[in-house]
Parts: structure tokens; sequence; C-alpha cells
């Protein structure tokens, strides 16, 4: 199903946080799918259909392609959410998340871990994020009709920034965290990132392969 189309993208704007990663090392691809479904339930993210997670609202699948070619494997793989703000008193602010995945000649790899021989996949990952600020308060300078008002505009915009710049401020901090602490989570797992917590490569059942 493919619900691009309920992100206002004529609203959308230029992206506040955006970067692309490639990886081309040892992983297991359904283990870091189930990873960054997790990690985007555990920070309250919901798909585009509205619902919250505990009624299904975490399908954040918006496209799935698979192609074989001999023993390789290609995907592209388009992942849509959405979020309010964490911070009390933002009643306007909405995140929303492009993630597209791409994978070229993945093939299956079988490694020894602790003791145990794993199925792995081994191939070129590329991901690609786009993390957007939306201000959809019908009362701040970007939005109102009072904006056009040679006298009224002046008043207004001070009057809103004194009340909601702190609150701006730290809507925008929660969104760069997450966007950091996403890149750092696939760097991780894929190893790209090979200190820290040693890597989990155990297979993550109900997902794709």
């Amino acid at each position: 199903m493919i619900m691009t189309n309920k992100i206002p993208k004529d609203s959308l704007g230029s992206p506040f946080s955006k970067w692309e990663l490639t990886v081309k090392e040892t992983f297991a691809l359904d283990g870091l799918y189930k990873r960054i479904h997790d990690f985007l339930v555990e920070e309250q993210w919901k798909d585009l259909n509205g619902g919250d997670v505990d009624s299904g609202g975490d399908e954040f699948e918006d496209y799935y392609f698979q192609r074989t070619q001999g023993d390789m494997k290609f995907h592209v793989i388009w992942w849509r959410a959405t979020k309010r703000p964490k911070i009390h008193g933002n009643k306007y602010v909405q995140f929303y998340l492009i993630l597209d995945m791409v994978t070229q000649a993945l093939k299956d790899k079988e490694v020894i871990h602790n003791g145990q021989k794993i199925g792995l996949h081994n191939g070129e990952f590329k991901v690609n994020a786009q993390l957007f600020l939306v201000d959809e308060d019908p009362n701040s300078p970007g939005n109102a009709q009072w904006n056009e008002h040679p006298i009224l505009s002046f008043v207004k915009k001070r009057f809103w920034n004194r009340e909601n710049k702190g609150v701006m401020g730290a809507c925008k901090g929660e969104l760069m965290k997450f966007s950091n602490d996403l890149y750092e989570l696939i760097q991780r797992y894929t190893g790209v990132l090979p200190e820290g917590p040693v890597r989990d490569f155990s297979p993550v059942k109900g997902t794709h392969n």
C-alpha cells in the first residue's frame, strides 16, 4: 500500500536534517529491519494511517520490492512515519520521516558466532533519511494571513516568538537527536562503527528475508 500521498509535501519545505549512509559490511538485513522498527516504536513514531502502535500504527513500510538475480538479491524499501514532539506545550509542530533503503547484489553468507552458524547478508546497503519539522500553527509567522499586514505582522511575530521560541528550540533539538541516534544505530548494527557493544547477529523472526 502506498501512503506517500499522506505526507503534506507542499508544506514540508527543505529537510530539517538529512543524511545518506552506504554500508558494505556483513550483517543481518532482517535484524536491521527489526532494529529500526523497534527504535521508531520506542521513540513513539507512528505510521501515516493515524493509528497508535497498539492498534497497528507501526506499519511504517510504505513500499517493498525484492528482485532475485541468480544468488543475488536487490531491494527497494520505503518507510514513512510521523510524530508529535515529546515536549510539553507543543500543539502544532509535526515531525515527518522519509526513510528510503536500497540493497545491491546482496548475497547470503554464513558465519560462526558464539559457536553457532548464523545466516547473514553481504553486499551493498544504502539508506537515505530525510527528517522534516512542520509548523502547523495557524498563528505562526509563516502561516497566518495576518503575516501580510504591514503593522499586525510585526506585533504578532514578536508575540509569537516570545511565547513559542523556547518550544520550537526544544523541538528542533529533539528531532536532531533522533536523527543522530538513528544514524548511529544503523552504523553500529551493520559494523560501520566497530566500537561499542558487541553486535547482535541473531536472526529476527517475522521480518523480510
